[in-house]
């Protein structure tokens, strides 16, 4: 006999009673009723939640809900709020924004838009501070003439009697008229801050390069020693000069050729759909073995993740 603190025990322990009352209790994830799946859901960022409709149909059917994405969305834009209504789908917006674009085609002139819209969000400490939408329309000749800059705000913003620029964060989204071509031209995070040693005044930049350092577009911020006094948008070459409104539109207009289309992403989604709606009816006819439905299934997940990773829908988080 062994002993546990003084108390004498069995060799073998009868477990047999127990295990009906187990296998009764014990339920699957899709078992749960859709209410408490959707606040589950709700709780993820994009990449996860895209993962998660990969696992089998009916959390597929589940995470392709417009509501949760309009969410995401929101969260991550808030300046989406000052539209009445989305002219797009969220889904394909938030897949079209994030994660960033990079771009190292070869620009061509049917590549620049004719109108945009510009979606404005800029976080002190993960608060909101601004969130402004800018549309510009790219067609007059005093346009493609001039130097390219939008502005934001006009005066200032004093988020913090105790102000640090390094703790700003912004995204610029910028669409054109169709909604079909969307691209966030910041890089969220300082990339660099640059102090004028007489005003005090810092320069926030979140650039992004185009084209292998090419050209670099450059949302800013300009702050003073009490907040923010400018938010702009301008796009540079590769010797830091800014470039004029034709030169940036081709600019952009690359960047946003350079992601996925609306279209491309949705015909992705409905084959992913239909093959895992074969698959649960072969598994359910027992024409398949419900292991052998799971395996083609992850088969599946992974040509997926490749597809997003080469489009750049999806970055695989870096391990040290």
């Amino acid at each position: 006999m062994r002993k546990l603190r003084g108390e004498p025990l069995p060799e073998r322990l009868n477990l047999l009673p127990f295990l009906p009352m187990a296998a009764a209790t014990s339920i699957f994830l899709e078992d749960l009723p859709d209410d408490i799946l959707l606040h589950i859901l709700s709780h993820l960022d994009g990449p996860s939640l895209a993962a998660a409709g990969c696992s089998s149909s009916h959390l597929h059917r589940l995470s392709s809900l417009p509501s949760l994405w309009l969410n995401l969305c929101v969260s991550n834009y808030p300046s989406l709020l000052l539209l009445p209504s989305l002219p797009f789908s969220p889904r394909s917006f938030f897949s079209l924004a994030f994660p960033l674009s990079s771009s190292s085609s070869s620009p061509t002139a049917q590549s620049s838009p004719d109108f945009v819209s510009s979606f404005v969000d800029l976080r002190y400490r993960g608060v909101p501070i601004l969130s402004r939408i800018i549309s510009t329309d790219t067609r007059s000749p005093l346009f493609f003439s001039s130097l390219f800059r939008l502005d934001a705000i006009d005066g200032h913003l004093r988020p913090d009697p105790a102000f640090s620029p390094a703790d700003l964060e912004m995204s610029w989204v910028m669409v054109d008229r169709t909604g079909d071509r969307v691209v966030d031209l910041s890089s969220w995070k300082p990339v660099s801050m640059e102090s004028n040693w007489f005003s005090g005044d810092v320069r926030v930049r979140f650039a992004t390069a185009v084209g292998e350092g090419r050209a670099v577009v450059v949302p800013t911020v300009m702050c003073s020693v009490v907040g923010v006094r400018e938010v702009l948008l301008m796009v540079e070459d590769g010797d830091g000069v800014p470039m004029n409104g034709t030169d940036s539109m081709v600019v952009i207009g690359e960047m946003m050729d350079g992601d996925a289309k609306a279209e491309e992403i949705s015909s992705v989604e409905e084959l992913i759909a239909k093959a895992y709606l074969a698959i649960d009816k072969a598994v359910k006819s027992g024409t398949l073995h419900k292991n052998t439905g799971a395996h083609r299934k992850s088969r599946l997940a992974r040509r997926k993740k490749t597809i997003e990773i080469h489009h750049g829908w999806y970055i695989p988080a870096v391990t040290a």
